[in-house]
C-alpha cells in the first residue's frame, strides 16, 4: 500500500521555525481559553528542549502527539494548521484558513522575498507498507516556481 500526501505550506505555521508569538497566536485561535496558552507553552518548551539536546524538534506533524504537557485533542486540533517543512518563521496571510485569519492577522503578515515572487512550497510525504507489514517513508519539501521547468510531473 502506498499513501501520498501533498500539503500546500503557505498558510501553515512551521513548528520548527515559527516565531513564538505566531505559535501562541495559532494555539489561542484553535484551542479555547487557557488550553491555547498551555498548548503553545508545551510546544515551545518541547522545541527548546530538543534544540538544546541537538535534535530537530519536529520531524513530522505527527510528532505533536508526543509533546509532553499537550492536552488530549490539542495535537489533532493544531495539526491541520501546522507544518515542519516551510523553513520560514512567518506565514502568508492570504493563505491562512479563513476562519483563523482574523485571529492571526497581526502575526500572519510577514512575507519573504520568495513568496513575493510567487513561489510556493509544498510538503510531499510518501508512506509505503508491504504485504508483510514492513513500512518505509519519504518526505521532502519542494518549491514550485511559476513558469519554471520542474524535474517532475504533477499527477492528479
Amino acid at each position: 500500500m502506498v499513501a501520498v500526501r501533498v500539503q500546500d505550506l503557505a498558510g501553515r505555521v512551521d513548528l520548527n521555525e515559527a516565531r513564538p508569538a505566531l505559535v501562541q497566536a495559532l494555539a489561542r485561535a484553535v484551542l479555547p481559553g487557557e488550553a491555547g496558552e498551555a498548548a503553545a507553552e508545551a510546544v515551545l518548551r518541547h522545541r527548546a528542549a530538543a534544540r538544546a539536546a541537538g535534535r530537530v524538534p519536529f520531524r513530522t506533524t505527527r510528532d505533536l502527539a508526543r509533546v509532553a504537557g499537550l492536552a488530549a485533542g490539542a495535537a489533532a486540533a493544531l495539526a491541520p494548521h501546522v507544518t515542519v517543512w516551510s523553513l520560514e518563521d512567518g506565514i502568508a496571510a492570504g493563505a491562512v484558513d479563513p476562519a483563523l485569519r482574523p485571529l492571526l492577522a497581526e502575526e500572519a503578515g510577514r512575507l519573504d522575498a520568495v513568496r513575493g515572487l510567487g513561489w510556493r512550497r509544498y510538503a510531499v510525504e510518501l508512506d509505503v507498507t508491504t504485504g508483510r507489514g514492513a513500512t518505509a517513508g519519504f518526505a521532502a519539501s519542494v518549491v514550485l516556481e511559476p513558469g519554471g521547468a520542474a524535474p517532475w510531473r504533477l499527477l492528479e
